[in-house]
């Protein structure tokens, strides 16, 4: 298959066809097949993951199905298929695959102000992605969804642990660090794809954008999975006032504008990333271009709300 950003696959309903463009993805990228990883063990590893998807709104196996098609497209693309060797695209892709599995349809804050058995396993800090990587490692300590189980114990540590730091990188909490790490980087003369640090920095910015990149999508596709993480972010706004809980600054359903928070969302929240990145690598350009032009229809409908 062909990496393409306007895939519309949040329309796709079937698991089994979501597990089919799985395979498929990873088959195109082609590091699996370069480092010799075996297909059944592929099989299964896939299949499994697509089981610890739930089936909320948004956090489902279809965003990770999207998030991984614009991994497939960001490592093919001519400075990263040049700089990162298979093994780092591999874990990339792996990486996004799992980086929501078993994901609850609520964030982490309300893990927290719950008092979560999660939040208190893992300390309040990162929970959601911290339970994505515990899920991972479950399954890569069982033999038939083990990927690495050809490979000698060090390298299959040293495979979880950069899958735990990709994983981790998707925490919003730490968007602002990498924004910062990112521009000195690119300030400082751009990656040096032969320094394992600066190397894995643009790698981490890569799931971070792979994450949040249905935004950067054509607005009619755009615009449903902005609706989809608002549900979601609703229905936990609900929860939070049936508890006496304070209600996040997007939950209150009676008081958000959606265009509005979109638009701001992309603003703040993602548009400096992929302008950076497109320094990186000029082809993402294309998704800068298209992220303003989101905002500018965003703003545009949210005035209209506003004035109705």
């Amino acid at each position: 298959m062909k990496f393409d950003l306007s895939l519309p696959i949040l329309s796709i309903r079937s698991r089994q066809r979501l597990i089919e463009l799985v395979h498929a993805m990873f088959a195109s990228e082609g590091s699996a097949a370069t480092l010799g990883i075996d297909k059944a063990t592929l099989t299964t590893f896939i299949e499994e993951v697509a089981r610890g998807y739930r089936p909320n709104p948004y956090h489902n196996l279809n965003h990770a199905t999207d998030a991984l098609n614009t991994m497939g497209w960001f490592v093919t693309r001519p400075t990263f298929a040049r700089n990162f060797p298979p093994w780092l695209r591999f874990l990339l892709m792996v990486s996004t695959l799992v980086h929501d599995v078993d994901h609850p349809g609520n964030d982490n804050q309300w893990e927290i102000k719950t008092k979560s058995n999660l939040a208190n396993r893992f300390a309040n800090k990162s929970v959601l992605e911290q339970r994505s990587v515990e899920v991972t490692r479950q399954l890569l300590a069982q033999a038939p969804t083990n990927l690495f189980k050809h490979m000698p114990l060090g390298q299959q540590q040293e495979a979880m642990t950069q899958i735990e730091q990709f994983v981790l990188a998707t925490d919003f909490a730490r968007h602002q660090d990498f924004l910062e790490r990112l521009t000195k980087c690119l300030a400082g003369g751009g990656p040096d794809y032969k320094n394992e640090k600066s190397r894995t920095l643009v790698a981490c910015s890569l799931i971070k954008a792979a994450d949040i990149a249905n935004t950067a999508k054509p607005y009619h596709l755009a615009r449903p999975w902005g609706s989809r993480v608002m549900q979601e972010f609703w229905a936990q706004g609900f929860r939070e006032q049936a508890q006496h809980l304070e209600v996040g600054p997007l939950n209150d359903a009676s008081t958000i504008n959606v265009y509005a928070a979109q638009a701001g969302f992309i603003k703040y929240a993602c548009l400096e990333l992929f302008v950076l990145l497109s320094q990186v690598e000029e082809e993402i350009g294309v998704m800068v271009r298209q992220l303003r032009e989101n905002i500018a229809r965003y703003e545009s409908t949210a005035e209209r709300y506003a004035s109705a």
